[in-house]
């Protein structure tokens, strides 16, 4: 029974690989291409190994990197069109100027990476990877960051409107003029975050956990915030301007204008 059982296993793993065009080997051909002239479009990547390379300019367009391992890689004005990055490890990365355009990122491993100046808007980014990593004049819009872990990232002039982060963790996250207009964080975790002078306008923050928050100076103007926990929360010179609070709760909560609400204390 147990060897039937084991057979039955390693089949659906073998037919999910088949499914998702996954391989279980790069191309060695196509990775001495890559190493010798930095040009590999539409090559066979798939776990390879390219830790510390230098991959400045490279072309990569098309080409599957699906779990590769990239860390401390440095991407500086790659052409990743159309890239496949599915759970490949980019942690301490250096992306910059990069060339993109409908890549796949999903549960990536950015950790520690610095990328600067990218636009991002609408790329798959669910359940990746960012703890630490520091974005710099990022543009992020209408991104999917379903699941993303981001905590103690350091984000600067980002710009997140309509991006989806339902059940993101941004706890202990430093986010400077991040522009999160329409953006959903519906469940996410948000604990001790500084969101100082951000703009959450018309963003959906319902059953998000904002526990010790700073929210001071936020935009939270039409703002849903509905069974949100802002306990130990500052929202000092906040704009709660026709917001949802419905069913928030509040604990050594400092509201507006400076006076403490413990409803829920």
């Amino acid at each position: 029974m147990k060897k039937l059982l084991a057979i039955n296993v390693s089949l659906v793993f073998l037919s999910y690989l088949a499914l998702h065009d996954f391989t279980l080997a790069y191309q060695q051909k196509d990775f001495i291409r890559l190493i010798l002239t930095n040009h590999c479009p539409r090559c066979e990547l798939t776990f390879v190994n390219l830790n510390e390379v230098v991959l400045n300019d490279a072309d990569l367009t098309g080409a599957n990197l699906n779990w590769a391992q990239l860390r401390k890689a440095e991407l500086n004005g790659t052409l990743l069109r159309d890239t496949t990055l599915i759970g490949a490890d980019l942690s301490k990365v250096e992306m910059q100027n990069i060339d993109l355009r409908d890549p796949n990122f999903w549960a990536a491993n950015l950790s520690g990476s610095t990328i600067r100046n990218i636009d991002l808007s609408g790329i798959n980014f669910k359940r990746a990877i960012f703890r630490k990593a520091r974005l710099d004049e990022v543009v992020l819009n209408n991104a999917d960051l379903f699941a993303a872990d981001l905590h103690g990232a350091k984000l600067s002039k980002v710009k997140l409107q309509g991006a989806t982060l339902d059940l993101a963790n941004l706890s202990e996250a430093k986010l400077i003029e991040v522009d999160l207009q329409k953006a959903t964080l519906r469940g996410s975790r948000l604990r001790q975050v500084d969101l100082d002078r951000v703009s959450l306008e018309a963003a959906d923050l319902s059953m998000s956990y904002l526990r010790g928050a700073n929210l001071r100076s936020a935009n939270l103007k039409r703002a849903r915030l509905v069974g949100a926990d802002l306990r130990n929360a500052d929202l000092r010179n906040a704009d709660l301007r026709d917001v949802n609070l419905t069913g928030a709760h509040f604990c050594d909560t400092i509201m507006p204008d400076g006076v403490m609400k413990n409803d829920d204390c």
